[in-house]
């Protein structure tokens, strides 16, 4: 998967509650494995800050905000670091 595609076909792939896993390079150099999903109640409710919607937020800071299921936290990753990602258990790598 190419990386300038990575955002759209997750975002079309894993609409509402639908669970994903994707591995990442954190800021510090570490890789964490996230299990992730998407839609949350409360994420859904509006973000105060900037206004933004948190998708134009996204676009805009390149960065992918996801739910970490096993922290039960938001987390986001620069679309950058992402390495791969996995859906319907077929494995993605990402692509420059």
């Amino acid at each position: 998967m190419k990386r300038s595609d990575f955002y759209r076909i997750v975002t079309e792939s894993c609409r509402g509650e639908k669970v994903f896993e994707m591995t990442y390079k954190k800021v510090n150099g570490d890789t964490r494995k996230a299990v992730c999903k998407l839609h949350d109640a409360v994420a859904d409710l509006g973000v105060k800050g900037t206004g933004l919607h948190r998708h134009d937020k996204m676009e805009k800071n390149n960065v992918f905000q996801y739910f970490d299921v096993n922290s039960n936290a938001y987390r986001s990753a620069k679309i950058e670091n992402i390495m791969d990602v996995t859906i319907d258990g077929v494995l993605h790598k990402i692509e420059n």
